[in-house]
């Protein structure tokens, strides 16, 4: 219960606030009022502990796309797994097998297989080189004109060193570095250039292919004055150089436009008191050129002598045959001897 003070007191207010109903509408508003500040002030401190927990949110989300971006390291992997998959070691090593024989710059060259590296992009033929020559060639001396042609390509070929003496058979090897994708089928081993007389060894065995030198039936002698002469013992038509000496002769790349004609012959000096000396050779076209001896006929002759197997080599025109006089010159008669010959 109200005190009796309060009680008056209180009663006097009520009676107040019914003479002014105002006063009634503005302590509700003072009361709402209050009332939405402290609720804005509840939801103002929800609101500042809120973002708290936004980046917190956020720093998860940003956490995700570096899931997503593993899958930028996936393609990595599919481009190794596509490189992969390249034949090299299947098709890494493999022999095989020729049985081939074709005439090449003094050489009769007989390949009996090889191997082929693909890891090392390499090639390896075995082949004998024999010398038809009558002096010692050095084997190295084929590397320029050899070549393995493939492709369209003709790849520089290098022949092992070695000096295979006249008539002497040596095992030798032909080696090249190939390119990615190289097939030994379809390549050809090629010797000479595409201006020069060529022989083809298709790597798949196959015929190969080369011209070859042919005997020719030249005989006769030629006399130079009193004591001297030359009587030619065979004849070759060879599609080749030759270089050397009279005595020691090899063969070489030749233009395919050229042929060469070599004369081997028996020299006399007859003189019994006196030296001789043969200082010229050459034969005379039909048109009246004259093509000189490669290698120059130079041949000293003592006192009575015979010397055998003294060649000389003319380079014609292909076909090489035609109508020909062969002319040697002798130093102390200075006279010069004569043989018509024909080359068919």
């Amino acid at each position: 219960m109200l005190a009796a003070t309060d009680q008056a007191i209180v009663t006097r207010l009520d009676h107040r606030a019914a003479r002014r109903p105002e006063a009634v509408s503005t302590m509700s508003r003072i009361a709402a009022v209050a009332c939405t500040s402290v609720l804005l002030a509840g939801c103002g401190g929800g609101a500042v502990s809120t973002p708290t927990a936004v980046p917190a949110t956020t720093s998860a989300a940003t956490v995700a796309p570096s899931a997503t971006v593993e899958p930028t390291t996936a393609p990595t992997a599919t481009v190794a797994a596509t490189a992969s998959p390249t034949p090299t070691a299947a098709a890494a090593t493999g022999a095989f097998s020729l049985t081939a024989s074709v005439w090449w710059s003094g050489f009769e060259i007989a390949p009996t297989g090889g191997t082929y590296d693909a890891t090392k992009h390499s090639l390896v033929i075995n082949a004998s080189f024999r010398n038809t020559g009558t002096e010692g060639s050095e084997l190295r001396n084929l590397s320029n004109g050899t070549t393995i042609s493939w492709n369209g390509q003709d790849l520089p070929a290098y022949v092992s060193i070695g000096v295979v003496g006249p008539g002497a058979t040596a095992q030798a090897q032909i080696s090249a570095a190939v390119p990615v994708g190289f097939e030994v089928a379809s390549a050809v081993l090629t010797f000479g250039a595409s201006d020069q007389h060529r022989a083809f060894v298709p790597l798949d065995g196959t015929a190969a292919t080369s011209e070859r030198p042919t005997a020719l039936t030249i005989t006769g002698k030629v006399t130079m004055g009193k004591y001297v002469t030359y009587t030619i013992t065979s004849a070759l038509l060879v599609p080749a150089s030759c270089s050397g000496y009279p005595d020691r002769i090899k063969y070489g790349p030749l233009d395919a436009t050229l042929v060469s004609i070599v004369v081997f012959g028996t020299a006399v000096n007859k003189d019994a008191v006196l030296d001789h000396h043969i200082d010229r050779g050459y034969i005379v076209l039909a048109n009246g050129s004259k093509v000189a001896s490669v290698p120059i006929m130079g041949l000293e002759l003592p006192a009575s002598t015979t010397i055998k197997a003294q060649a000389m080599c003319f380079a014609v025109d292909v076909p090489g045959s035609g109508s020909y006089k062969l002319q040697m010159h002798e130093y102390r008669s200075n006279a010069t001897g004569t043989l018509a010959f024909q080359v068919p």
